[in-house]
């Protein structure tokens, strides 16, 4: 689903099928369908850039206590490792959208700097 706030496009998006060759019945049952969102913005070129958020920002933001949205840890609890934790945002839709609202509007120079990242570019169709 496509939304703007604050004029900038976002997709929201859930996958429909977990179809996913070579993967047990087992491993699948420890999948979480989840909803994603992404940075979505047309560039100069008519190439598309989607961008997610940088999940070791958002780790740090949490650790630092700078964000306090609801929210679960889940993964290696028990190795108190920080870096083997998922931050799963449970927060209602619109706590969600006031937290990506005053994120935008970070001083952050780096808020979308992130190594989750594609820029779409359509490829002419050959004969």
């Amino acid at each position: 689903m496509p939304f703007k706030m604050n004029d900038q496009l976002f997709i929201d998006f859930i996958p429909l099928e977990t179809k996913r060759d070579g993967l047990s019945n087992l491993v699948k049952f420890h999948l979480i369908k989840t909803h994603s969102l992404v940075k979505f913005d047309l560039l100069d070129d008519n190439s598309i850039s989607i961008k997610w958020f940088d999940e070791d920002k958002i780790k740090s933001l949490f650790k630092d206590n700078k964000i306090k949205i609801k929210h679960e840890i889940i993964g290696m609890l028990e190795s108190f490792d920080f870096d083997e934790e998922t931050f799963l945002l449970t927060a209602s839709s619109e706590e969600l959208q006031k937290f990506i609202s005053k994120y935008m509007s970070s001083d952050d120079d780096d808020k979308w700097k992130t190594s989750v990242s594609f820029i779409l570019k359509r490829q002419d169709e050959k004969p």
